[in-house]
């Protein structure tokens, strides 16, 4: 297998690393003023990561970034990628699609497992093009997406799409 060649993640400048320990973040009602639904920056989870670390902090439905400080309370040089749990999911879905959170929760950040890593990631998706027995797909029928949640891929979330019986959307 070729060698990939280094990746580099950059969050506002800032390159990301695996989390290596857990954390928890209670979120408040005073975290939801100025918060946005839908916008993972401004999000009332994001808000609460500002309050508590003074950070860049930016949440999606199954992935976490923040920025912690050392123990001298000086800014680091990266920014933590965390996994959340599926409470913490459900929070975050809620919240897109109702603008309604409940104060004093308290969300549940995991360091992702090493299949769940970026580089592990990269790595598997190279060897799926690369396969020999690439499978043929045929032309996809046109699909209507949900677009209520974000996913943190820059792109729509096609967990819940539907298409009609005859192929319009």
């Amino acid at each position: 297998m070729p060698k990939l060649k280094p990746l580099t993640r950059l969050c506002d400048g800032i390159p990301i690393i695996e989390a290596k320990e857990p954390l928890s973040i209670e979120v408040l009602a005073v975290d939801k003023i100025g918060a946005d639904r839908k916008n993972p920056m401004k999000c009332v989870f994001a808000k609460a990561c500002n309050r508590l670390f003074d950070g860049i902090a930016s949440f999606y439905k199954h992935v976490a970034y923040v920025e912690l400080p050392d123990k001298t309370g000086k800014r680091k040089s990266y920014v933590n990628r965390f996994r959340l749990k599926a409470e913490a999911t459900r929070h975050i879905i809620e919240y897109d699609r109702t603008g309604r959170f409940k104060p004093g929760i308290t969300i549940e950040l995991l360091p992702p497992p090493a299949t769940n890593a970026l580089e592990y990631l990269r790595q598997q998706k190279h060897l799926d093009k690369r396969g020999p027995n690439m499978k043929k797909y045929a032309k996809r029928k046109p699909m209507r997406f949900d677009t209520s949640v974000r996913n943190g891929t820059g792109s729509l979330n096609m967990s819940n799409f539907h298409t009609d019986s005859d192929g319009d959307t």
